[in-house]
Parts: structure tokens; sequence; C-alpha cells
């Protein structure tokens, strides 16, 4: 196994509409370990909510309507900068978002990164 390089898909001004990244793809038996890391304002009021939506297109991906899975990232989890890490694998292909969890918050900046493990069968 040998991990990739690091990506970095930074977004600005996070509010309740989401941002996401272009089209991630994935070769069967690699994994991808994403790291989220959220600069909330000073006293926000909204967590920040992560969603993975799938597709099977490259070409001209449709992604689906529901998320494969969604988590927040508590507001107050941290003083300055909140992050979260999970593990992507089975997807042939995926796109993640951001967006507040509610209309009242905007991220200054979210940096969704992310290493391939670089292992395809």
């Amino acid at each position: 196994m040998a991990w990739g390089s690091k990506t970095d898909s930074t977004k600005s001004s996070v509010t309740s509409t989401e941002q996401a990244t272009g089209l991630l793809t994935l070769n069967p038996g690699e994994l991808m370990h994403v790291q989220i890391d959220a600069d909330p304002p000073a006293s926000p009021t909204d967590d920040l909510t992560v969603n993975v939506y799938g597709t099977l297109d490259a070409a001209s991906p449709v992604y689906d309507a529901t998320p494969i899975f969604s988590f927040d990232i508590d507001k107050d989890a941290h003083a300055s900068d909140n992050a979260a890490s999970f593990i992507l694998s089975g997807l042939y292909g995926f796109k993640i978002g951001v967006q507040a969890a509610g209309a009242s918050t905007t991220y200054t900046e979210v940096k969704i990164s992310y290493r391939k493990d670089g292992v395809s069968i």
C-alpha cells in the first residue's frame, strides 16, 4: 500500500447553499482518506454538514439525489478549526459537499483534503 499525494479542494464563504468537489473516482481496491477542516466564524450558530453523493458516470456525472452518507461537524468542537476524517471505498465515483446546517452561519473557509491509497486490483 502506498498513499498518493494530498489534494485540497478549498471552499470559501460556505453558507446553507452546498458547495462540492468535482468528480472523484476510485479503482477497485482503492481507499480514499478524506479530511474536512472547517474555519467557523467567532460565534457560529450552525454546524457544518458534510454530504457524500455517488455516481456511476464519469463523462457527465449524474449524482444521487440523496447522499450515501451525511454527518455534521459540531460548530463548538474547537475554538478556531474543526476537522473530521473519514474513509471511502467501494464507490466508482462521488462528490463531497459541504454546507452550513442553517441559514445563520457563514464558514470562512472549508478545506476538503484527500489521499488515495494508490492500490488498485
